[in-house]
């Protein structure tokens, strides 16, 4: 995930910038697993691939 192009893809399926990515991402992730929309499989598997699949659409919500 520390790859830049997985941080520019995910600036902009989030909708953020660069200087707000790192707090947006990990605030809407922790939100995630807390209203159950994501668990720890789902982030091992965006560790692993990089990839913000559909299962990820609620980073954009703001």
């Amino acid at each position: 995930m520390s790859r830049p192009e997985f941080k520019q893809h995910a600036m902009t399926y989030i909708g953020v910038s660069r200087e707000h990515l790192s707090d947006t991402l990990c605030s809407r992730l922790a939100d995630g697993v807390a209203s159950g929309r994501i668990d720890q499989t789902d982030l091992n598997r965006l560790i692993a691939t990089g990839q913000l699949n559909a299962k990820f659409a609620f980073l954009k919500r703001r």
